[in-house]
């Protein structure tokens, strides 16, 4: 038995109808050359032969009143795979409109918590040859990063090889230990969290009076400074999704040329995508919208599943016109951030992020989100996935969108992967309280190009959009970043 971590346990109290608390991932890929018309049913019926084997795959949350006041996760052998690897066609013509249909559909609906939190559902009948493949695993039991690791696991750059087993029945890495099944170890794990976490109050209490000085956005006196928004508003359980996929190399010759990190570039699109979007619908606040940025921690010898993660809490500064402006304060609070974050122990950041979810974990439980100021009005997210091309049993994988988790009184979710030569923009959202959330992907692509205008940049014929559903200023640098993308 695995006892969840105070972070994977808010997770599972903020599960509810309007707000499923499971990420997900979209994978799509083109068919083999020599495929035929019942590949995808034989992959089908290979990946249903394998044995549910590897946590987190096979973990069901315990029963029992010690189980209720202390969620931990136990292997179950009674796993029907029948019901999490799921088989589904496309309406004609297949196109990403009809597959941003059903992925939106999938995405809304709750898992099922008396089973192991996961679902596969592959997908035929995509156009131009291709297929694709959705997970969705609650977040309780992995975060983005710890999804990413065991699908980059399971997914190779050899196009040749072929027959791969499942992500669920995948051998675990050498240094993943499972946890001690005998009868003390319960108390034995909970007794050695807390004792961790003793020990880092005074470091915890020294981070946050240095942060006034250094990271204001990080300390005490900034919660709850985000500005009433449209994105804040109360949220049902439905959901949209769209996507904008941009070159990687654009984002590189930004950051070569302003001296900001990718990641600061990002962060910029984002501001201005959602500048334009506000003005569009007359919403725009007068202060600057905040987004919480996750900071993924290296993950714990031995440990699988679960959250590995702290924040930044970063203006997005769309109270600006100018897009160099925007950039250049941007920077200025990632790099003070990532200094404060850094120099923190992983159970001091641990109590720090327990600090920043406290107040959303308790609007989620009372309902009083939208009542209260909101702590961010929104969380964007960058990951990178791979550097070279991935493949799975002879298919290359030609597109990964991430799908996120919404929480009451944010609307809108914003995550960045990085796969191959290209960063894909994806948004995830309120299908109620954020209307035609597809002109979004499309501003991301103008801030793009309007950040590059601005840096004397001009080359934006590369813009590749996938939706489902000013003049020159002055080129000029900022104070040169330590960090990388």
């Amino acid at each position: 038995m695995k006892r969840l971590s105070l972070l994977d346990a808010c997770f599972l109290n903020m599960e509810s109808v309007e707000t499923p608390m499971h990420v997900g991932v979209l994978l799509t890929f083109k068919l083999p050359a020599k495929a035929g018309p019942d590949y995808l049913s034989q992959l089908v019926a290979r990946l249903r032969g394998y044995p549910v084997s590897r946590p987190p795959f096979n973990h069901v949350l315990a029963q029992g009143l010690l189980a209720r006041l202390a969620p931990a996760w136990e292997i179950t052998q009674d796993v029907d795979l029948d019901y999490h690897l799921r088989h589904s066609a496309l309406p004609r013509p297949g196109g990403e409109r009809e597959l941003g249909v059903l992925i939106s559909r999938l995405h809304s609906h709750p898992l099922d918590l008396s089973r192991p939190p996961w679902e596969c559902h592959v997908i035929e009948g995509l156009e131009n040859q291709r297929f694709a493949i959705y997970f969705k695993g609650h977040h309780a039991a992995v975060d983005g990063m710890g999804g990413l690791r065991i699908l980059k696991s399971w997914l190779s750059e050899d196009l040749a090889l072929l027959n791969q087993p499942p992500p669920w029945a995948m051998p675990l890495p050498v240094s993943v230990r499972l946890p001690s099944q005998g009868p003390l170890a319960p108390f034995q794990q909970w007794l050695a969290r807390a004792r961790s976490q003793l020990l880092a109050v005074p470091e915890l209490y020294r981070s946050l009076a240095r942060a006034a000085q250094e990271y204001p956005n990080g300390s005490i006196s900034a919660l709850f400074k985000a500005p009433h928004s449209t994105l804040n508003a109360n949220i049902g359980g439905q959901r949209r999704f769209a996507t904008q996929s941009l070159r990687l190399s654009r984002f590189k010759k930004l950051a070569e040329s302003s001296g900001a990190s990718v990641n600061d570039i990002v962060l910029a699109v984002v501001g201005g995508a959602l500048r334009r979007y506000l003005l569009e619908l007359e919403a725009l606040p007068r202060l600057s919208l905040v987004s919480m940025v996750p900071v993924a921690l290296r993950p714990q010898r031995g440990r699988v599943g679960g959250n590995s993660m702290s924040g930044l809490i970063v203006d997005l500064e769309t109270q600006l016109a100018d897009p160099t402006e925007r950039l250049s304060a941007i920077n200025t609070s990632t790099l003070a951030g990532k200094r404060h974050v850094q120099r923190m122990s992983r159970a001091a950041l641990a109590q720090y992020s327990l600090l920043l979810m406290a107040p959303l974990t308790l609007g989620q439980i009372t309902r009083s989100a939208t009542r209260l100021p909101p702590l961010f009005n929104l969380i964007v997210s960058n990951v990178q996935a791979s550097k070279q091309k991935l493949y799975f049993d002879g298919a290359e994988l030609d597109g990964m969108f991430p799908l996120s988790v919404l929480f009451r009184g944010q609307a809108l979710n914003v995550t960045v992967l990085g796969y191959a030569d290209a960063l894909t923009f994806s948004f995830t959202a309120c299908r109620n309280a954020v209307p035609s959330v597809q002109r979004l992907a499309v501003h991301a692509g103008d801030a793009l190009n309007e950040l590059e205008q601005a840096l004397g940049i001009t080359d934006t014929s590369a813009l590749r959009v996938v939706s489902i559903h000013s003049a020159p200023r002055t080129r000029k640098r900022f104070a040169a970043a330590t960090d990388g993308p």
